[in-house]
């Protein structure tokens, strides 16, 4: 897939999201709606939670959580598809690995 197919894929994503994500007073959902929802389809095997309006928590079997800010991940998401998709990325590097299957 080309540069143009995956920004177009990474756009297609964002804007289903968008369109997904609206709720009963017809409002997109927020940016931590939108990011914790990423990095819960990407690590289903952690918990991800919002505790607080641009914090988004992580927590795996058996670690520490971790917290992220949102911000500077919206930001990149702002910037566009490819940007976004980068910087989804980068937050689910940062996360522990998950244990292996017995």
């Amino acid at each position: 897939m080309g540069a143009a197919g995956l920004r177009f894929a990474g756009l297609a994503l964002v804007m289903s999201a968008l369109a997904a994500g609206c709720n009963d007073t017809g409002k997109p959902p927020s940016w931590d709606t939108l990011l914790s929802g990423r990095i819960a389809d990407a690590r289903p095997d952690c918990k991800v939670s919002v505790p607080l309006p641009g914090k988004i928590t992580v927590a795996c079997p058996g670690l520490k959580p971790a917290i992220f800010d949102v911000a500077p991940t919206a930001a990149y998401c702002q910037r566009g598809p490819r940007d976004c998709e980068f910087a989804v990325a980068q937050m689910v590097l940062m996360l522990p690995l998950p244990s292996p299957a017995p």
